[in-house]
């Protein structure tokens, strides 16, 4: 019932990976039942990202032969979406992605790839929810990546625990420094656990979250290195 047609076999290309890394960072696959007939997959921006959401739908096109334009959420907001059954299905249950934020996995297709096609994927996710998102936006959008004289630390943060976990080995493929952060949060404060498991600061949460610190070049970590 569609107005496109799938390939009986789906390529994995730069594009495809790409697009996975964004719907990581801003995708939710939603699968209707018999009272709901909604079946989608939608990633979500913010009125700011424009060349972003152009490239998010160029890759829907290029990858699924579909035409998705950018629709207006609120005043902040834009979503881009894929109405198809089929293709939320093999977000959520092929590919393993996850439906939701608190349930997003890294798919296991990613972690078997060559290295530069994983380092497109962190690219992609990070241009969604990385800190500072609109440098790996820019990196994503020009094909390129830092370069061996970025010594910055790099920030992600998910409601995903698996997610960070799936997100810590590929980092580690890709030999790159990092630590671990569980956060709750709530009014007033929050807790923060390093990833020791040390408790620094202990404050009553009411949901938790977690992020990654890293750096692009290992050598650019204290982490790896002593004062002399």
């Amino acid at each position: 019932r569609n107005r496109f047609t799938l390939p009986p076999r789906l390529p994995i290309t730069r594009e495809l990976v790409e697009l996975l890394g964004i719907y990581a960072a801003e995708g939710t696959a939603v699968v209707g039942d018999s009272e709901h007939r909604t079946n989608r997959v939608v990633l979500s921006f913010g009125t700011h990202e424009q060349e972003l959401i152009a490239y998010a739908a160029e890759l829907i096109r290029r990858v699924f032969n579909y035409q998705a334009t950018p629709r207006y959420a609120h005043e902040t907001a834009r979503t881009v979406q894929i109405d198809s059954l089929v293709i939320a299905l093999l977000f959520r249950d092929i590919f393993k992605a996850g439906g939701n934020s608190h349930a997003k996995r890294v798919p296991q297709v990613i972690l078997n790839l060559p290295r530069e096609l994983r380092e497109r994927y962190l690219i992609a996710y990070l241009a969604g929810d990385g800190y500072p998102s609109a440098l790996f936006a820019e990196h994503l959008m020009t094909g390129s990546a830092p370069g061996p004289d970025e010594r910055k630390k790099f920030t992600f943060s998910s409601a995903s625990k698996a997610l960070i976990d799936d997100c810590s080995y590929l980092l580690y493929t890709l030999g790159k420094t990092f630590s671990v952060q569980a956060r709750k949060l709530q009014e007033g404060g929050e807790i923060l656990v390093n990833y020791r498991g040390n408790v620094r600061k202990t404050i009553r949460g009411q949901s938790q979250s977690w992020s990654i610190d890293f750096y692009w070049n290992t050598n650019a970590s204290y982490l790896g290195r002593l004062p002399v």
